[in-house]
């Protein structure tokens, strides 16, 4: 009897450190969560910002008669050249 209680004993503190190590992992996922959340809201927030100012942009340069097909070849590939 006394050796099973002693193994009694064992298996409660294992599970004691198996509840501690969820609860744990528990916080870890609630604050990836919110990261999630917070990166999302601010990759929104830049593709508004980013359309919001290429938009007028665009028309502008379409008023005033650009060649739009140019300009895009000249960015195309990251290569950036000024003419």
């Amino acid at each position: 009897i006394e050796v099973k209680e002693k193994h009694l004993e064992k298996l409660k503190a294992q599970v004691r450190s198996k509840e501690s190590e969820i609860h744990s992992l528990k916080e870890k996922l609630d604050r990836l969560v919110v990261s999630v959340s917070s990166f999302e809201f601010a990759f929104r927030a830049a593709s508004n910002s980013i359309h919001d100012f290429a938009k007028p942009l665009i028309t502008l340069m379409k008023a005033t008669e650009w060649n739009l097909e140019k300009a895009v070849d000249s960015i195309v590939g990251g290569n950036v050249t000024f003419v």
